[in-house]
């Protein structure tokens, strides 16, 4: 999943689009992104 896109396409920032993601989280209990980057 590309953020920065997400975010292009909803007209808000990043950061902004990576925000609501972390609240909805909290408000599930659980992760629904993985956020761990592959090894080298």
């Amino acid at each position: 999943m590309n953020f920065t896109q997400a975010a292009h396409d909803r007209n808000i920032t990043q950061s902004a689009l990576s925000r609501r993601i972390r609240q909805l989280e909290q408000w599930v209990g659980i992760p629904l992104i993985d956020r761990t980057t592959p090894s080298l």
